[in-house]
């Protein structure tokens, strides 16, 4: 089962994007291999 999570281009220039994905992975005990970080086009 995969997770599947809509991100705008404007959320991954933030500088904190990777670690605030990294501490929802842990906090969720999702492993990364199940989330689908999709780009939106708008």
């Amino acid at each position: 089962m995969t997770m599947h999570v809509n991100v705008s281009a404007w959320e991954l220039e933030t500088d904190d994007f990777v670690d605030r994905v990294i501490t929802c992975l842990r906090h969720t005990g999702i492993p990364a291999r199940q989330l689908v970080l999709e780009l939106t086009e708008t």
